[in-house]
């Protein structure tokens, strides 16, 4: 049998389990190990137990889907599952989408995690620079404005020439700001500016 029906029985068994089974916080934790979304078949108490949602977002952050709201706010427990893919992002509860550290972890490791961030915080210029020093090209996903601060553009095409997809149009015709990403990368002419 093949790993994916392998885990396709045993799924078949966790979801027509006992509720004894579906209580049972080892088997819980040995299960969520071996695959995280499994947490899904689990007592809502179990759903709710930081360490064992914390086990399965290790393992598949999108376990975070199924835990409780309680556990979806728990910011140690997020930032595990950032860590192990940013997309989760769009299972955290509103108030982690505005929390500095969760979204640069989200946006460090998949910068399309961004797009579930909240706008406000993709408009405060001390984070988007930050945030910029880690992933260049999350520019796409910073506010308008901030788009067109040579400040705050020039250092992310410097850093990655792809960035220059996301600046504004007069920063895309400013020639400091081209030579910048042309010498990272002289592929990025098309990018520029028919003004150049």
């Amino acid at each position: 049998a093949t790993q994916t029906t392998l885990l396709q029985e045993l799924d078949r068994q966790l979801r027509s389990s006992s509720e004894e089974v579906r209580q049972d916080r080892d088997v819980a934790l040995v299960c969520v190990a071996a695959w995280g979304l499994w947490l899904k078949h689990f007592d809502a108490a179990l759903r709710d137990d930081a360490e064992v949602v914390t086990f399965a977002v290790r393992q598949n952050p999108f376990a975070l889907e199924h835990a409780s709201e309680g556990v979806r706010g728990n910011k140690q427990v997020v930032l595990e599952a950032m860590e192990n893919g940013g997309y989760a992002l769009q299972h955290v509860i509103d108030q982690l989408r505005t929390d500095r550290d969760v979204v640069l972890a989200a946006g460090k490791d998949q910068v399309e995690a961004l797009e579930w961030a909240d706008p406000g915080l993709l408009a405060d210029r001390s984070f988007v620079v930050e945030l910029l020093r880690h992933q260049p090209v999350a520019l796409e996903y910073v506010c308008r404005d901030l788009r067109a601060e040579k400040e705050v553009v020039l250092p992310a095409v410097t850093a990655d020439a792809r960035a220059l997809l996301f600046a504004s149009t007069s920063l895309r015709a400013d020639k400091e700001v081209v030579i910048a990403a042309v010498c990272k990368s002289g592929r990025r002419l098309h990018d520029v500016s028919d003004e150049l």
